[in-house]
């Protein structure tokens, strides 16, 4: 797994509205985001550490966050519930959008590139709801490794895939394979749950 080699701001500043204590960072565009600035931050030596500290102080309500992000336990987490996703963190990504989708019974997600981001919207028969909104850079990425899933390398047109929503078979999480139907578009992408998953 390739580790970013650029600074990341922390997640307080990309995600403000969202608590640290909150179930919201175990899903969607913003669990992917944490984790890839845990597993970045954890190359950091004490003396960068400590210089990203006063330039990015924790802000109220995220008093020892950063002791916590150190945590053995925590680390160890992170590493272990994906390790079975051949390094690729689209597939991660992948993974914890459609456990949100199963989290809301939805059968569709719908991906779309607008000015700053991309929305996020889960839909259920005919109602759609707004999830966190995914930084548009990973756009392109998450689209090719779809594309890759359904064998469609210019990712265009439609195409059928299977994902494991249990990767290394231990998760409490998820217990099944997703089957799915993808209808890509040049700035929008549109998953439908064909069958496991939310059924």
């Amino acid at each position: 797994m390739e580790i970013e080699n650029r600074e990341l701001a922390p997640p307080w500043i990309v995600f403000p509205l969202i608590p640290w204590l909150s179930a919201n960072w175990m899903s969607g565009p913003n669990a992917f985001y944490f984790w890839r600035w845990s597993l970045w931050f954890r190359t950091l030596d004490e003396n960068q550490r400590n210089d990203y500290l006063e330039r990015f102080p924790e802000p109220p309500g995220w008093a020892g966050f950063l002791d916590f992000t150190n945590l053995r336990e925590y680390r160890e987490h992170l590493e272990s519930e994906y390790k079975g996703i051949n390094g690729d963190p689209f597939e991660r990504l992948l993974v914890l959008l459609l456990r949100e989708a199963a989290e809301r019974r939805s059968t569709e997600i719908e991906i779309e590139v607008r000015d700053q981001h991309c929305t996020v919207r889960y839909v259920r028969d005919g109602e759609i709801r707004e999830s966190t909104p995914m930084p548009k850079r990973l756009f392109g990425p998450f689209k090719d490794c779809v594309a890759r899933k359904c064998g469609k390398i210019d990712g265009q047109g439609d195409g059928r895939f299977v994902v494991s929503l249990n990767p290394t078979g231990n998760s409490q999480t998820a217990t099944s394979d997703a089957h799915l139907s993808v209808a890509f578009r040049d700035s929008s992408l549109r998953l439908t749950v064909v069958s496991g998953a939310t059924s």
